[in-house]
């Protein structure tokens, strides 16, 4: 389990969309378990306090939340599939279809190679309709030294 305490202090400028000219405070508690030894749990949950800014202040929310949960399998040992769960609520209220509350499912994996090499995949589906992109591809390449 870990905890902790976000405070985002206004350093851009709204004129040029470089900040928002608000003071943002956010707590976050994330946790993951091992239930076995090829399947793990994990989760996260979070809450904002949006300060008032300079951009689009008449329509932003006051709080925002956020919810994720998710497991993963290890189905080999270069091979890991994970599904995950998140949902966020609305940070503006325009009065259109953009400002719902989002419910995004995320399907993927990482493969690791005997190089050292790892080659993550997958791709993102909104369950909640016209709230986030329709679908999103993920793919990532890294190396571990």
């Amino acid at each position: 389990m870990a905890t902790w305490l976000t405070i985002k202090v206004p350093t851009g400028q709204a004129a040029d969309l470089t900040g928002s000219g608000a003071v943002d405070i956010a707590l976050s508690l994330a946790g993951e378990r091992e239930v076995s030894e090829r399947w793990q749990l994990f989760g996260q949950a979070s809450v904002v306090w949006l300060g008032e800014g300079d951009v689009l202040a008449d329509l932003q929310q006051d709080f925002a939340g956020s919810l994720l949960a998710g497991t993963t399998w290890k189905a080999w040992r270069s091979l890991e599939l994970t599904a995950q769960l998140e949902a966020n609520t609305a940070v503006l209220d325009t009065g259109t279809d953009l400002d719902g509350d989002a419910v995004v499912l995320t399907l993927g994996g990482r493969y690791w190679t005997d190089t050292g090499w790892a080659i993550d995949f997958g791709f993102s589906e909104d369950l909640q309709i016209s709230a986030s992109p329709d679908i999103v591809f993920v793919l990532g390449l890294r190396r571990t030294f």
